[in-house]
């Protein structure tokens, strides 16, 4: 953010005044018309007016930043006074408490630093050595190494359990895996089988039922032959003796115009009918023949079907036990990358402490 001061502003200020009086001076400048010889008295009155406003201007503005300026510099004045005093109490008030309650007697490590630590001693005793000796330096390195030996030995078994229990934990998935995909495959098999055997004893009870009903039409249509065989010699019969009849009866009553070719005719209307009859019967034995070829053609179709969604069904559990190896093959991989990256120290690692004085 850019800071503007009063200084710069009135620097601003007359620099514009500047500006604006050299575009008057052109303008009186090059035009001719409005040009005049000699002293313009308006213009300069209106420039000491100016040059008066102006001053009182800057020294409005003087004034007011110096009547700012103490203000601020009083507040500062008194905000630092304040924090001063509070310093000043909190100070107090923690060299009371330190006095009172925090003495040097009540310390931890005061047993170390009494300066009457020997008078308070029972007896006479000998001094331990020279001063900064350590008779004790080779014990203490000794149970440093103890501990130190211990801690790695805790750290190793801690590593240990922790990747043994994740070897387990993935044993144990790997099974279960391996369970539910055995599961999944013996209930897909016995689907498979009841599918399978359902189709079976489908098909054959279809075409028990195809064989059973061909018997029934066989035999109903070898008895409807049998009644229209019956039936066409009885009309022959029938008619042959109707025809004896009738000749006898136009050889009786030629007289009477009776003509030989009314009766050919009504014999050939009967053969007609017979012919007919028979046309249809054949033209009812291809409607049920292609009916069962359709009826077969629909029971093959569907056993096709399902056969193609048993191949599907088996491609589609091959692909998911191949991703199945491939996760735990994934996961194998993962446990030796943990166990090859173990850190176990070695007699390296205890050798580089306790190599000096210090």
């Amino acid at each position: 953010m850019s800071i503007e001061l009063k200084s710069d502003q009135s620097v601003a200020a007359c620099l514009d005044m500047l500006q604006i009086r050299d575009l008057h001076r052109q303008d009186n400048v090059f035009r001719a018309k409005e040009r005049t010889i000699g002293i313009d008295e308006d213009a300069l009155s209106y420039q000491v007016n100016e040059r008066k406003h102006r001053d009182q201007k800057e020294a409005n503005l003087s004034k007011a930043s110096a009547a700012d300026m103490l203000r601020t510099d009083h507040a500062a004045d008194v905000l630092d006074h304040k924090l001063r005093r509070e310093e000043r109490l909190l100070k107090g008030s923690i060299a009371h408490f330190r006095q009172n309650f925090q003495l040097p007697i009540n310390r931890r490590e005061f047993d170390l630093n009494d300066p009457d630590s020997l008078k308070k001693q029972d007896g006479v005793q000998m001094l331990p050595g020279l001063v900064g000796e350590d008779p004790d330096n080779g014990e203490r390195l000794k149970k440093q190494q103890v501990q130190i030996k211990q801690w790695s030995l805790q750290q190793q078994a801690e590593l240990k359990s922790t990747r043994d229990q994740l070897r387990y934990s993935d044993t144990l998935y790997d099974e279960s895996r391996m369970a539910l995909d055995n599961k999944a495959v013996e209930v897909q098999k016995l689907a498979e089988e009841y599918n399978r055997a359902l189709a079976i004893a489908t098909k054959d009870a279809n075409l028990t039922l195809a064989s059973e009903k061909k018997g029934r039409e066989f035999q109903r249509r070898r008895q409807e032959e049998d009644n229209n065989r019956m039936d066409i010699q009885n009309q022959l019969q029938g008619g042959f003796k109707q025809n004896i009849s009738m000749l006898s009866t136009l050889d009786a009553q030629h007289d009477k115009g009776t003509k030989y070719e009314q009766v050919k005719h009504f014999t050939d209307y009967r053969q007609q009918q017979v012919q007919e009859k028979k046309r249809i019967c054949v033209m009812e034995r291809q409607n049920e023949l292609e009916e069962e070829h359709l009826r077969l053609a629909s029971a093959r179709t569907a056993l096709l079907l399902e056969r193609q969604q048993m191949r599907a069904n088996k491609q589609q559990r091959k692909a998911l036990d191949n991703t199945n190896v491939q996760l735990a093959e994934a996961r194998r991989v993962q446990g030796k990358g943990l166990e090859k990256n173990t850190n176990i120290p070695d007699e390296g690692y205890f050798a580089q402490f306790n190599t000096d004085c210090r």
